[in-house]
């Protein structure tokens, strides 16, 4: 574990290291210094412009969120403090209230450890000679060719999507698309470890050309260049952000971005949590509507720095806390499960287990679960992941600009990332969490979610329909879209209709067409009426009624 414990077990390995070294050849690892509070930090609640953007200050007013100890910059005395005592700085988290440090001996640590305002101080790195070689949530399987495409490439309607068509059409995200509603408007930080020459690829020019990447940062080398390290990155923003028609386009085409790279790719440490947590801060500090987070923590280098089964509760681990304060400050999370699903450890990782990050699990292009795709549910019995989309076989630009494909869950939460923007550009005053409620109402089996799946495949005209609650007349129970429809009719309700609610479609003489017996009640105010397609195009009256109302509906049946 990670935490008083883990600092415990750490200066027990650096005791026995010094019985062998003389403190001169002592290399300083990574600590997570915790502070015990944020007094006379020298900045007011009351003043947020002093450590927030306009556009985050506008995000907060928008939705009614109020500042707290969290907002404010860590105390600088204190910084200084343990700078002074020798320790160096790396990385300052304010929502953690803490910084990871570096000292040259043992003596400092403990001194560091000592001083009144130190609540705790954890390893989050030992040195190690020799790179971890791991995986990012995603690039354990990366193919190019023509092969891997075949039948994905369809005739598109409304925007030629190229190669992606199919991973679009299956959220039917083509429907806001057609809308023209791209993501405009919205800020989406993507989390990643490096994003190598997206700032070259055609695919992407738009997105630099039209000045919508707004911001780049490093919280690994604490510079501001991205553009190396990995290509992980630049394929997840591929996913989101490229615009090449007949060729590739991405979820949310239209959006702005901040690249920011949290994730070492040489090593496995808790350290890179704390990265993780920086990135987020910095994300919130520019006012980002949505974090997509393709990343993912479980097991480290070091066994004692691993997490277990229970500390997989959505509360515990640094960047699921960190996960979970981003929520609460306004921004959509949205983080990949993880490809534990056929290993030891298959469940979710962190932050995928938090309370408010909706988790995204892999199917195929054929909707069918993937194997590899980590398992619900939390260890907190919350529902994960809470969707899934294309995560096998997802089809994206590499950093040639050319057409490939990979598995992975890092692919399929993109998709989701950017359809929530294109969302919340259609429904500009929702808050995130009715953004995310109405992803996961829309699953395709929300009324029975399951630990492979959460809710299912959203359906973002669905989202749509039922963000769009405003539309309806004071004088209808019911709303029913689309109308005209061709093989699904909608409808809700302005207060739960109960279990013994029945729906029945006649045709003008008056004749009994179809009728559907009661969904069963979860508390919801939806309904989907489906398989219509088989009926003739004309008029229909929709009877919805039980024992409190009965209110009839003319429907039109499209070709």
């Amino acid at each position: 574990m990670v935490n008083r414990h883990g600092w415990l077990l750490s200066v027990f390995f650096v005791f026995i290291t010094f019985n062998g070294f003389s403190q001169q050849n002592f290399k300083p690892d990574r600590y997570f210094v915790e502070f015990q509070n944020k007094d006379f930090s020298g900045y007011d609640l009351s003043s947020p412009e002093d450590f927030l953007s306009p556009r985050a200050i506008e995000r907060r007013n928008k939705m009614d969120i109020s500042y707290d100890q969290k907002d404010l910059p860590v105390n600088q005395v204190y910084l200084d403090s343990i700078r002074n005592l020798g320790a160096k700085i790396h990385t300052v988290t304010k929502w953690l209230n803490g910084a990871v440090i570096s000292v040259d001996t043992l003596p400092q640590l403990q001194l560091i450890s000592a001083q009144p305002f130190v609540k705790n101080v954890d390893t989050v790195r030992y040195q190690s000679d020799v790179a971890f070689n791991k995986d990012v949530n995603g690039t354990e399987e990366i193919r190019s060719g023509m092969e891997i495409l075949t039948g994905y490439l369809e005739s598109s309607i409304g925007f030629d999507y190229g190669y992606g068509e199919n991973q679009i059409k299956m959220m039917n995200l083509h429907h806001l698309h057609t809308e023209r509603y791209n993501g405009k408007g919205k800020l989406i930080a993507v989390l990643d470890a490096g994003f190598a020459n997206a700032d070259q690829m055609v695919s992407l020019n738009h997105i630099f050309d039209s000045h919508r990447v707004v911001a780049v940062r490093d919280f690994v080398d604490n510079d501001n260049d991205v553009f190396h390290s990995s290509s992980h990155g630049q394929i997840v923003l591929s996913i989101m952000a490229s615009k090449q028609e007949g060729i590739f386009v991405g979820a949310a085409p239209g959006a702005s971005y901040a690249l920011l790279r949290s994730e070492d790719v040489g090593s496995e440490y808790p350290v890179e949590e704390i990265y993780w947590a920086a990135a987020s801060e910095y994300a919130d500090s520019l006012g980002a509507d949505i974090i997509n987070s393709s990343l993912g923590y479980s097991q480290y280098e070091y066994p004692d720095l691993s997490y277990n089964r229970k500390d997989l509760d959505g509360n515990t681990t640094y960047s699921t806390k960190a996960a979970d304060i981003a929520a609460s400050r306004g921004m959509l999370v949205v983080n990949s499960a993880g490809n534990e699903g056929n290993s030891s450890w298959y469940y979710v990782t962190a932050p995928a287990d938090g309370d408010s990050v909706l988790t995204v699990g892999a199917v195929d292009q054929n909707r069918y679960y993937a194997s590899f795709s980590s398992k619900g549910p939390a260890y907190d019995g919350d529902i994960k992941p809470n969707v899934v989309s294309v995560g096998e076989g997802t089809v994206f630009l590499n950093y040639n600009d050319q057409i490939a494909a990979g598995n992975g869950t890092s692919f399929s939460s993109p998709l989701i990332a950017g359809s929530a923007a294109c969302l919340w550009q259609a429904f500009p005053n929702a808050g995130n969490i009715e953004i995310k409620n109405a992803i996961e109402h829309s699953g395709s089996q929300f009324l029975n979610p399951d630990s492979l799946v959460g809710y299912g495949l959203p359906d973002f005209q669905l989202a749509g329909i039922l963000m769009d609650t405003h539309n309806k007349t004071p004088d209808d129970f019911i709303k029913v879209v689309p109308n005209p429809f061709q093989d699904k009719l909608y409808l809700i309700s302005e207060t739960k209709t109960g279990n013994n609610t029945v729906f029945e479609l006649f045709d003008l003489t008056g004749r009994l067409i179809k009728s559907w017996e009661p969904i069963p009640s979860l508390n919801q105010n939806f309904y989907t009426l489906s398989n219509l397609n088989s009926l003739k195009q004309g008029t229909y009256i929709l009877r919805v009624s039980n024992s409190a109302f009965t209110q009839s509906i003319k429907v039109l049946k499209a070709k």
